[in-house]
């Protein structure tokens, strides 16, 4: 029983736990939905450091991380609310990975985060 654990361990040390993340990374919001949508937004990291946009679909939005301590996040809102049947759809992407996404279906306002927000 011992040996396995000892092998276990040797592998874990040769191949890697695959835990360690490269910096820096770049955050992307890809706008998108009902073409022509007009919204205004948010889109920076946690330190403040950001820009207050106003845009039309289909646009996309950039964020560097340098390192794990800090976050991106993104907040749009779709400016005529009028019109039921136009949607945002925000997709959030790291390093061109997609991540996650969210619409504006059910509300006008999307809020995304990167890493994930820990509610």
């Amino acid at each position: 029983m011992r040996k396995y654990l000892w092998l276990c361990c040797a592998i874990l040390l040769i191949v890697g736990c695959n835990g360690t993340t490269n910096y820096p990374q770049t955050v992307e919001f890809r706008v998108g939905g009902t073409n022509g949508v007009e919204f205004t937004c948010y889109y920076g990291d946690t330190l403040g450091n950001g820009t207050n946009a106003n845009g039309t679909v289909p646009i996309s939005y950039y964020v560097e991380l340098e390192n794990d301590t800090v976050m991106a996040t993104g907040s749009f809102y779709k400016l005529d609310t009028s019109y039921w049947d136009d949607t945002l759809l925000v997709e959030l992407y790291v390093d061109d990975a997609f991540v996650e996404s969210d619409t504006s279906i059910n509300s006008d306002y999307i809020q995304l985060f990167y890493p994930e927000y820990p509610y």
